[in-house]
């Protein structure tokens, strides 16, 4: 599969890196109640990447996000560990919604929905437009 790593770089990732430790609490606690969707998936291996595609995704959003665990004041360390994690789930299930089921998706993307992050629709959506959210961003 070849993956779409601009937007990955140049829109996901790019966003990401402008949210702050609260918005991360609340994309965190969005997602909450749809842990059980997202172990299935996982256990299904929908999002699975090669080799090379995934260690290229991790190596880009700890290059992203590591300067940010470091200058931010995180009120809990929670919060800072499941960043990398959340955040590479996201885009794993941006690079493979084909294979997911709009509710998986939302499982994956959902709270980064929530506090602003624009992400491509499901296929299943007819519009084809990227959706619209609130800004929490610094």
């Amino acid at each position: 599969m070849a993956i779409d790593k601009t937007y990955i770089t140049n829109v996901f990732l790019a966003q990401i890196v402008r949210l702050n430790p609260e918005a991360f609490r609340i994309a965190r606690n969005a997602g909450m109640p749809s842990n059980r969707t997202r172990v299935e998936v996982r256990n299904e291996k929908l999002l699975s990447l090669s080799a090379a595609d995934f260690s290229w995704l991790s190596k880009q959003v700890q290059d992203a996000i590591r300067p940010m665990l470091v200058t931010l004041e995180w009120p809990d360390l929670a919060i800072s560990a499941g960043v990398v994690d959340r955040t590479v789930s996201a885009a794993q299930a941006i690079l493979c919604r084909d294979r997911l089921t709009p509710e998986q998706y939302e499982a994956f993307v959902g709270g980064f929905r929530q506090v602003g992050i624009t992400i491509p629709p499901h296929p299943s959506e007819a519009t084809g437009k990227e959706t619209e959210s609130v800004d929490h961003v610094e």
